[in-house]
Protein backbone atom coordinates (compact mmCIF):
# COMPACT_ATOMS: atom_id res chain seq x y z
CA UNK A 1 0.00 0.00 0.00
CA UNK A 2 1.25 3.18 -0.92
CA UNK A 3 1.44 6.63 0.76
CA UNK A 4 -2.21 7.97 1.81
CA UNK A 5 -3.32 11.58 2.21
CA UNK A 6 -6.40 13.43 3.81
CA UNK A 7 -8.03 15.90 1.53
CA UNK A 8 -9.11 19.20 3.16
CA UNK A 9 -11.12 22.28 1.96
CA UNK A 10 -11.84 25.41 4.32
CA UNK A 11 -10.88 23.89 7.76
CA UNK A 12 -12.69 20.82 6.59
CA UNK A 13 -11.76 17.10 5.87
CA UNK A 14 -13.05 15.19 3.05
CA UNK A 15 -14.97 11.82 4.47
CA UNK A 16 -14.12 8.84 2.49
CA UNK A 17 -15.17 8.89 -1.52
CA UNK A 18 -15.68 12.44 -0.92
CA UNK A 19 -19.28 12.03 0.17
CA UNK A 20 -19.37 15.21 2.94
CA UNK A 21 -17.02 17.15 4.81
CA UNK A 22 -15.75 16.74 8.41
CA UNK A 23 -14.19 18.70 11.71
CA UNK A 24 -12.85 15.44 12.78
CA UNK A 25 -9.45 14.42 11.41
CA UNK A 26 -9.97 10.50 12.96
CA UNK A 27 -13.22 10.50 10.30
CA UNK A 28 -11.78 11.91 7.32
CA UNK A 29 -11.52 9.70 3.67
CA UNK A 30 -8.07 8.12 3.05
CA UNK A 31 -7.07 8.56 -0.46
CA UNK A 32 -4.06 7.13 -2.79
CA UNK A 33 -1.50 9.57 -4.14
CA UNK A 34 -3.18 9.79 -7.66
CA UNK A 35 -6.81 10.11 -6.65
CA UNK A 36 -5.54 12.77 -3.90
CA UNK A 37 -3.50 15.10 -6.64
CA UNK A 38 -6.65 14.54 -9.25
CA UNK A 39 -9.20 16.29 -6.56
CA UNK A 40 -7.20 18.89 -5.68
CA UNK A 41 -5.90 20.06 -8.65
CA UNK A 42 -9.15 21.73 -9.55
CA UNK A 43 -8.58 24.86 -8.13
CA UNK A 44 -11.31 24.63 -5.62
CA UNK A 45 -9.45 25.20 -2.63
CA UNK A 46 -8.70 21.62 -1.87
CA UNK A 47 -5.33 20.50 -0.93
CA UNK A 48 -3.73 17.13 0.01
CA UNK A 49 -1.88 16.34 3.20
CA UNK A 50 0.00 13.35 3.65
CA UNK A 51 -1.50 11.45 7.01
CA UNK A 52 2.00 11.45 8.31
CA UNK A 53 1.02 15.26 9.28
CA UNK A 54 -1.03 13.99 11.78
CA UNK A 55 0.43 11.49 13.94
CA UNK A 56 -3.10 10.74 15.94
CA UNK A 57 -3.74 8.70 12.40
CA UNK A 58 -0.04 6.86 11.66
CA UNK A 59 -0.35 2.93 13.44
CA UNK A 60 2.49 0.93 12.83
CA UNK A 61 2.32 -2.27 11.93
CA UNK A 62 4.91 -5.22 11.13
CA UNK A 63 3.97 -4.33 7.29
CA UNK A 64 5.52 -0.90 7.85
CA UNK A 65 8.79 -2.54 8.47
CA UNK A 66 10.81 -3.67 5.72
CA UNK A 67 11.58 -7.42 4.74
CA UNK A 68 15.36 -6.92 4.60
CA UNK A 69 14.96 -5.58 7.96
CA UNK A 70 12.94 -8.59 9.28
CA UNK A 71 15.38 -10.94 7.82
CA UNK A 72 18.27 -9.74 9.28
CA UNK A 73 16.55 -9.61 12.93
CA UNK A 74 15.62 -12.95 12.73
CA UNK A 75 19.39 -13.77 11.05
CA UNK A 76 20.78 -11.26 14.13
CA UNK A 77 18.73 -13.26 16.67
CA UNK A 78 18.43 -16.50 16.21
CA UNK A 79 19.75 -19.06 18.88
CA UNK A 80 20.42 -22.34 19.22
CA UNK A 81 18.07 -24.84 20.28
CA UNK A 82 20.80 -26.40 23.24
CA UNK A 83 24.15 -25.81 23.78
CA UNK A 84 26.53 -23.59 21.73
CA UNK A 85 27.26 -24.18 17.82
CA UNK A 86 28.36 -21.75 14.93
CA UNK A 87 26.02 -18.93 13.61
CA UNK A 88 25.64 -20.33 10.43
CA UNK A 89 24.06 -23.75 11.22
CA UNK A 90 21.49 -21.75 13.52
CA UNK A 91 20.14 -19.96 10.83
CA UNK A 92 20.38 -23.28 8.62
CA UNK A 93 18.18 -24.77 11.55
CA UNK A 94 16.00 -21.61 11.64
CA UNK A 95 15.20 -21.42 8.10
CA UNK A 96 15.55 -24.38 6.41
CA UNK A 97 18.33 -23.82 4.24
CA UNK A 98 21.90 -25.69 3.28
CA UNK A 99 25.35 -24.77 4.73
CA UNK A 100 26.02 -22.36 1.51
CA UNK A 101 22.53 -20.45 1.47
CA UNK A 102 23.20 -20.18 5.97
CA UNK A 103 27.00 -18.99 5.36
CA UNK A 104 25.51 -16.37 2.80
CA UNK A 105 22.75 -15.32 4.45
CA UNK A 106 24.85 -13.91 7.48
CA UNK A 107 26.83 -12.28 5.05
CA UNK A 108 24.71 -10.69 3.30
CA UNK A 109 24.14 -8.94 6.83
CA UNK A 110 27.75 -8.77 7.62
CA UNK A 111 27.35 -11.30 10.39
CA UNK A 112 30.30 -13.43 10.90
CA UNK A 113 29.03 -17.20 9.72
CA UNK A 114 31.51 -18.82 11.97
CA UNK A 115 30.43 -16.97 15.18
CA UNK A 116 29.77 -19.39 18.14
CA UNK A 117 26.92 -18.73 19.69
CA UNK A 118 24.75 -20.07 22.79
CA UNK A 119 20.95 -19.87 23.77
CA UNK A 120 22.15 -16.87 25.43
CA UNK A 121 24.01 -14.78 22.36
CA UNK A 122 27.43 -14.57 21.50
CA UNK A 123 29.83 -17.08 23.11
CA UNK A 124 33.30 -15.69 23.31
Amino acid sequence: MGEQFLLKKRGYFYRADAQGYTANVTEAGRYDRADAEERSSFGDGVTMHPISEFPELVTNTVADIPDAELLKRAVTNARPRKGRTVRWAVISDAFGLGSTYSIQLCRRFGIDPDQQIGRGGVVR
